[in-house]
């Protein structure tokens, strides 16, 4: 899978200036990233290295989600915040902030784990 740098989901930068031209829109990743800040992805960065947090949202207390939610102020429960969090996910997932890796849980079993990927920098 190609990964896009972190910088590189902003459209503002759009070079082509015509007149009745809309630059394309990102479903999904604009309202995800409103109001985020590289200090707040540190922050996540931060918190999912200090455990071993799945990526699946069934885990329940497992779930990264709830590491973001922590860091962030955010609650996990609501589905508002919940909707946000998943969004925020896939961006930093996609980028390489976090990484899933594949990997025996303490039953010994394949799990999907997200870890820190490429540490932020300001």
């Amino acid at each position: 899978m190609e990964r896009a740098p972190i910088g590189a989901l902003s459209m503002s930068a759009c070079p082509i200036h015509w007149p009745g031209f809309t630059p394309p829109r990102w479903p999904g990743i604009r309202p995800a990233l409103t109001g985020v800040k590289v200090a707040d992805l540190r922050k996540v960065q931060q918190e999912v290295d200090k455990g071993n947090w799945r990526e699946n949202i069934q885990t329940r207390d497992r779930w990264v989600g709830r590491a973001v939610a922590r860091a962030m102020g955010l609650d996990a429960d609501s589905p508002a915040d919940r909707t946000k969090i998943k969004g925020l996910l896939a961006v930093w997932i996609k980028t390489g902030a976090l990484k899933t890796v594949d990997r025996a849980d303490a039953k010994r079993e394949i799990r999907t784990f997200v870890e820190v990927g490429e540490w932020v920098t300001d």
